[in-house]
C-alpha cells in the first residue's frame, strides 16, 4: 500500500472537513478541525505535490509525492518566507519514481499558536527537461524558529513514533515482527514504510515484513493523532546472507555421519521427513525409548558440504512435535575435534543444548575430557512446540560463542554466551545429540552457514 493521499487520510478519519476551493486561480486543499487550519496551494495538479507535512523532533517534516507519468529528479524544495522573499530552507536534491514520496526535513521551522503561510518552490528535472519549477504555499501553525518538540515527542500531543523489531539480526526471506506499540500518545493511526522510499505498505502497531536480500534497510514507522499530527521514528534494520549451507538433509540420506546408537538401534533412530519440513526434507530424531545417549555426527571431510569454523555465523531450525518437549533434550555439538574414543562418542567439541523435560534452558557448554558448562539461560516455553524455532550460533576466532534461540514469530526467547580457546585452526565436525528417556521426537532442519 503507497502513502496516503490527503484524501484517503480525511476518508480514514470522516469527521473532518475537506475544502476545495479556487483562490486567485489556484486550486488548493485545506484540512479543518476544531484546534487548526493546514493546507497547501497551488500544487494540486503539478508533477511534485506536497502530500502531507507536521512537525516533529527534525522540525517541519514534509512528504513530496511524484505526481506524474515520469520519474522526477534533481527535486529540491525551498521554503520562502514571502515578507522578505528570504529563502529560509533549501533542501538537498532528490529523485523520486512515480508514485513515491520522498521526505524532506526543515530543521528550523517548529509549531506556533498562530497559523502563518510560506512560500513554497520545488525544482525539478523530468523526461529530459531541466529546471522546471512549481510554486505554491504551505499553511500552518508553524513559524521560523519555532518550538521544535524534545526527545521525538510533539508539542501538546506529545505524539512519539518509536518502534522494535525481532529477531535483532534477521536472515534472508525470514519473517521479521514490528512493534510500534511503545510508541507515545493518542495514536489513531501506525503506517510502516519498509524501505523508507514514501511508500507506506502495512498498517497496526504490530506487523510483519521480511527482506529477500542481504543489506541495510530504512524500515519507518508513521504515526498519527486524531488531528493528523505525525512522528516517524527510522531504524536500520541489518539482512544476513545465509548462502552455504551445511546440510538441509536434501540428499536424502545421513551417509556423511557417524553413529552412536545409546540404547537404541542405531541410525534407526534417525530418519528422513518431508512432513513437517523447514525447507524440503528434515532429520527427525525418534527416541523410541532408546534415544538417551544417541548421537549423529560428521568430522570434517566425511561428506557435509560446509562445516562450521571459527570465525563463522551459522543456524539450524529445531521443531518439537506437540507435547514431546517436556520430555526432550536436543544438542548441537560443533567444534568436534577428534575420532570417537572407546565410548563411541567424539571426545572432544563444544555444544549448545536446548532443555525441555519442564525445566526449559538453553544451554552453552564444552566437552574437552569433561563436560564444563559455559552459560544458561531459562526461558518461557509457551508457543514453540510444532513450530519452527531458529538457533543461531556465533563462533568467533578469539573462542568467544554466542547462541541465540527464537521463536517462530522471530522473537528472541533465550541467549547465551561464553569464550573457550580449547579448539583452535581447521578440520571440525558437526552433529547433534537428542536425550529422552521416552518416545518422544525433535526435528532439525536447515543448518545454513553465513
Amino acid at each position: 500500500m503507497k502513502g496516503q493521499s490527503a484524501i484517503e487520510y480525511l476518508a480514514t478519519y470522516g469527521w473532518m472537513l475537506l475544502v476545495v476551493a479556487i483562490v486567485g486561480g489556484s486550486i488548493f486543499t485545506t484540512v479543518q478541525d476544531s484546534s487548526r487550519i493546514q493546507s497547501t496551494s497551488g500544487l494540486a495538479n503539478a508533477d511534485v505535490q506536497i502530500e502531507n507535512f507536521g512537525v516533529t523532533s527534525n522540525g517541519l517534516e514534509t512528504e513530496i509525492r511524484a505526481a506524474t507519468a515520469e520519474q522526477v529528479e534533481n527535486v529540491n524544495l525551498s521554503l520562502i518566507d514571502r515578507d522578505t522573499g528570504e529563502v529560509v530552507y533549501s533542501s538537498e536534491e532528490a529523485t523520486i519514481p512515480v508514485g513515491y514520496t520522498e521526505t524532506v526535513s526543515f530543521p528550523d521551522v517548529g509549531r506556533s499558536e498562530d497559523t502563518n503561510t510560506y512560500g513554497v518552490e520545488i525544482n525539478y528535472d523530468k523526461g529530459g527537461l531541466e529546471g522546471l519549477t512549481v510554486e505554491g504555499t504551505i499553511t500552518g501553525r508553524l513559524t521560523i524558529n519555532g518550538t521544535v518538540p524534545e526527545d521525538d515527542s510533539i508539542t501538546g500531543s506529545q505524539l512519539r513514533a518509536n518502534f522494535t523489531y525481532n529477531p535483532s539480526d534477521p536472515l534472508e526471506g525470514e519473517t521479521i515482527t514490528f512493534n510500534g506499540t511503545n510508541s507515545d500518545g493518542s495514536i489513531s493511526s501506525y503506517e510502516w514504510d519498509w524501505t523508507s522510499d514514501g511508500n507506506y505498505e502495512a498498517m497496526g502497531d504490530v506487523t510483519h515484513n521480511n527482506y529477500t536480500d542481504k543489506g541495510e534497510y530504512s524500515a519507518k514507522l508513521r504515526v498519527k493523532d486524531g488531528s493528523g499530527t505525525i512522528d516517524t521514528e527510522t531504524i536500520t534494520v541489518g539482512v544476513s546472507n545465509w548462502t552455504s549451507t551445511i546440510d538441509g538433509f536434501e540428499d536424502n540420506n545421513i551417509d556423511e555421519y557417524q553413529v552412536k546408537s545409546g540404547s537404541g538401534t542405531g541410525k534407526d533412530l534417525f530418519d528422513l521427513v518431508s512432513s513437517p519440513s523447514y525447507n524440503g526434507t528434515a532429520l527427525y530424531m525418534n527416541y523410541n525409548g532408546g534415544g538417551e545417549n544417541s548421537a549423529l555426527w560428521s568430522l570434517q571431510g566425511e561428506g557435509l558440504e560446509n562445516y562450521p569454523d571459527a570465525g563463522e555465523n551459522w543456524s539450524t531450525r529445531l521443531r518439537w512435535a506437540d507435547g514431546d518437549r517436556h520430555s526432550t533434550i536436543v544438542k548441537i555439538m560443533f567444534g568436534v575435534k577428534n575420532s570417537t574414543t572407546d565410548t563411541g562418542w567424539p571426545n572432544e567439541y563444544y555444544y549448545v543444548k536446548v532443555r525441555g523435560s519442564g525445566n526449559d534452558k538453553l544451554s552453552l557448554g564444552e566437552n574437552f575430557g569433561s563436560s564444563t558448562l559455559l552459560d544458561e539461560q531459562g526461558f518461557n516455553p509457551d508457543g514453540y512446540e510444532s513450530e519452527w524455532n531458529r538457533l543461531n550460533l556465533t563462533w568467533q576466532e578469539n573462542g568467544y560463542i554466542q547462541a541465540r534461540l527464537y521463536d517462530s514469530s522471530g522473537t528472541e526467547i533465550a541467549k547465551v554466551s561464553g569464550t573457550d580457546d580449547n579448539v583452535s585452526g581447521g578440520g571440525y565436525g558437526y552433529g547433534f545429540s537428542p536425550n529422552s528417556n521416552s518416545d518422544r521426537s525433535v526435528y532439525v532442519d536447515h543448518n545454513i552457514l553465513n
